[in-house]
């Protein structure tokens, strides 16, 4: 991992990532925010932060951040 990958992931709140890790897998935002139990709006501005601190603009790209810096086995986003 790079200075700079580290750097991203240590910019991330624990919240942030659990976010990041949701919608990677193509949850919902209603549903992220049901399930956090916390509002919609909440989770849309946890959205826009992980995006700008990732330098990611869309969920497919997030999504292979995701995988590339905080997955060890990239498998469980395909199902087998």
């Amino acid at each position: 991992m790079s200075a700079g990958t580290i750097k991203s992931i240590c910019q991330l709140t624990d919240r942030e990532v659990e976010v990041a890790r949701m919608v990677s897998l193509g949850h919902k935002q209603s549903d992220i925010a049901i399930q956090l139990g916390v509002s919609q709006k909440t989770v849309e501005g946890h959205v826009t932060h992980i995006y700008c601190k990732t330098r990611t603009y869309c969920i497919a790209n997030l999504t292979r951040w995701v995988i590339a810096n905080l997955e060890t086995e990239p498998t469980a986003f395909f199902k087998v």
